[in-house]
């Protein structure tokens, strides 16, 4: 019995991550590559699946991470934000939609 079955509309959410610093092997291995290969796995399935994910660009992480670099927290987000995207892209862990909630 397969519950994966093509026509069936599937959403994959993966963890926001804080864009105030780099992302690690801990990242990528505990939320984004499990969801990454289920999303990829469906779609071979003819599942219509969507993966999406984004950076949280607010909190705590964020406004000490600004303190500590001297900057304000929003070129704090922008600047990590693009990093962690080029990271995604590099390891080819390919999202339908990604956005980022604040900058």
């Amino acid at each position: 019995m397969n519950p994966y079955k093509p026509n069936k509309k599937v959403l994959i959410t993966a963890a926001l991550p804080y864009a105030n610093g780099l992302l690690h092997v801990g990242h990528i291995a505990g939320a984004y590559l499990p969801s990454d290969i289920f999303a990829r796995f469906l779609k071979l399935n003819s599942v219509d699946v969507k993966f999406i994910c984004g950076s949280d660009d607010y909190g705590v992480a964020i406004l000490l991470t600004a303190e500590k670099e001297n900057k304000s927290p929003k070129e704090v987000a922008a600047y990590y934000n693009k990093l962690q995207q080029k990271a995604f892209e590099g390891l080819n862990i390919k999202f339908d939609i990604y956005g980022s909630i604040g900058v």
